[in-house]
């Protein structure tokens, strides 16, 4: 028996299906669309992983894709591909998600193949070895980027000792000490149906697609005799909410430091760490905050370090915000010689906007332009998809469109002011400098080396 969520609001939220077979499922009712996104979300990323787990998370996304007992690697590909729709998957360190988007009319052909993929796969010990390798060429090639090098390299400082610090592929010792036995244990344990969200925008009715994908996981297990469900997992109860994993926030540790590497300009970051609890509210103010700060080209510190000064080529905020904790930086790269006055500017920015120094219609437009941007992604079904799960593994609520448009379109000055308080308030900053600095520079601005 399907049960849906039991939910206040009325219209106002989308009530998640709990399938027998385990999954829960959510789709927006009376969407039509000529393309169809569907999305299966496993609430488990890399700051979940043990030791002897490091990298696993992203391997299995990978192995997902090298067979099932149904269809062979290149099978997996093939039929998506020749509907002009496409295949894909990423692991970040809250989750991992196999997604597919293709023409309306090939629905089941998308939710069968996402549900062999991740109840199905057969982890061949063949391609296990071959990925190994292509897995340790990802981590060659990111380590060759220096940017993504010093985002690494700041969270290994900023969040120490901390599973969600960790590099999200691990390492190259990772890899190299992966055994395939520990990685399809690993699969048994942590992604099984009752572990699983499929989010969908698009398709016939609802509860015709929660019936076909039931059957397709239940088939998809057949196939490898796995059966039930499997332990280790957020579960859901009764009114089919999936309990969201409550993670350990980790420790800030609040520095001024410097990294040396061959890079040709310094990646200067700034950042800031707020505690849970966070409602949907704080993430609409959240988001029109970041556009004031640094997300857009009239954003304070574009048209401060890039426009005016000329200090820099790129220059941005963002945030990302989980159960436990909202980490937000400031990045800016910039020349050696350029540093010292980079550094005054985004701190007198940052505090100007932390003591309140807002004006109207900043804070107007930074509502109307979410509220605008949010109309025009509604047209994109991946985005549409991609937003379902993303609410509902936050607190298990999933906001209509239309009342999330609502939300972002009432956020105010006040609102705002707020945020900016609690965030960049009277709270130290966490300043981190990595690539070309000179020791004299950094001594200057009081970095010291870590």
């Amino acid at each position: 028996m399907m049960t849906g969520g039991n939910h206040p609001g009325g219209a106002d939220v989308i009530a998640p299906i709990l399938l027998p077979s385990g999954p829960v499922f959510l789709a927006e009712p009376g969407r039509e669309s000529p393309g169809f996104a569907a999305g299966l979300w496993f609430p488990r990323g890399s700051r979940h992983e043990a030791p002897h787990e490091r990298g696993f998370s992203h391997f299995l996304e990978h192995m997902f894709f090298k067979g099932t007992a149904r269809r062979d690697a290149f099978e997996l590909s093939r039929v998506v591909e020749r509907t002009g729709g496409y295949i894909n998957a990423f692991t970040e360190r809250d989750c991992v998600c196999i997604h597919c988007t293709v023409p309306a009319q090939d629905w089941r052909l998308a939710l069968d193949v996402l549900a062999d993929m991740a109840f199905g796969s057969t982890l061949p010990a063949d391609e296990f070895e071959r990925e190994r390798d292509v897995i340790l060429s990802e981590i060659l090639q990111t380590e060759e980027d220096p940017e993504e090098c010093s985002h690494d390299a700041f969270l290994e400082r900023f969040w120490p000792g901390h599973p969600a610090a960790l590099k999200i592929a691990g390492t190259a010792d990772d890899m190299a000490n992966a055994d395939r036995n520990a990685l399809l244990h690993f699969y048994k344990e942590h992604f099984g149906p009752d572990s699983a969200v499929l989010s969908i925008s698009g398709g016939p009715a609802p509860e015709e697609m929660a019936v076909f994908f039931d059957e397709a996981v239940a088939a998809a297990q057949k196939s490898t005799g796995r059966a039930g469900n499997l332990s280790g997992a957020p579960r859901a109860d009764a009114s089919g909410v999936r309990t969201a994993r409550s993670d350990t926030a980790p420790v800030p540790r609040i520095f001024s430091g410097y990294t040396k590497a061959s890079a040709a300009q310094t990646y200067f970051y700034e950042a800031v760490q707020i505690d849970s609890p966070f409602g949907k509210r704080d993430f609409h103010i959240l988001a029109a905050l970041n556009g004031i700060v640094g997300e857009n080209a009239s954003s304070r510190l574009f048209q401060r370090l890039r426009e005016r000064q000329g200090l820099c080529y790129s220059v941005y905020s963002a945030f990302s915000l989980s159960n436990s904790e909202c980490l937000w930086l400031a990045q800016a790269a910039v020349a050696d010689r350029r540093m010292p006055e980079c550094v005054t500017a985004m701190d007198e920015e940052l505090d100007r906007v932390g003591s309140g120094d807002l004006s109207d219609s900043e804070c107007e437009d930074a509502a109307r332009r979410l509220s605008g941007g949010f109309s025009l992604a509604l047209e994109d079904p991946d985005f549409r998809m991609r937003r379902l799960a993303k609410e509902y593994l936050a607190d298990g609520e999933v906001l209509s469109a239309e009342a999330e448009k609502a939300r972002y379109a009432s956020v105010s000055k006040d609102d705002i002011l707020a945020m900016a308080g609690r965030l960049l308030g009277d709270r130290p900053r966490s300043r981190y400098a990595y690539g070309k600095i000179g020791k004299r520079t950094a001594a200057g601005l009081g970095l010291e080396v870590c």
